[in-house]
């Protein structure tokens, strides 16, 4: 029975939830798409050209992105774990999908982009439903 007791315990430590990755993961987050709306804005605005947001995406963006999302990758398996991954996976491969697309004519990865960009907002309605309420 007492090892069932310390079994049941070291589970539930595992199984919790860091707060310091959800932490990080909002300043993560709330980084890429802060610098990624802001250019997607300004080229908008014609300040600049495709080729300078696909930079920013390349260079601000996905680098910061896909650091968290190896972080994730190694983290301990909770529900709210598997979704961080899923949502960042999808959501690097739509933008990874633009860039592609901001260079040129690519039926592929607008398709691409098109389907993992609704994934990625499906994703971060699903992983909004299972972080801690502040």
């Amino acid at each position: 029975m007492r090892w069932l007791l310390v079994l049941a315990f070291a589970c539930s430590k595992t199984a919790q939830d860091d707060p310091a990755l959800i932490a990080d993961f909002h300043q993560v987050e709330r980084q890429c798409l802060q610098a990624y709306n802001d250019a997607f804005h300004r080229q908008g605005a014609g300040q600049i050209d495709e080729l300078a947001l696909a930079q920013v995406i390349e260079h601000d963006v996905l680098p910061p992105w896909q650091t968290f999302h190896d972080r994730v990758n190694h983290a301990p398996d909770t529900a709210l774990v598997t979704a961080m991954r899923r949502y960042f996976a999808d959501r690097e491969t739509a933008w990874q999908a633009q860039v592609v697309m901001l260079h040129g004519d690519d039926a592929q990865a607008k398709a691409t982009y098109a389907q993992k960009n609704a994934d990625a907002t499906a994703d971060a309605q699903a992983l909004a439903k299972l972080l801690p309420k502040p």
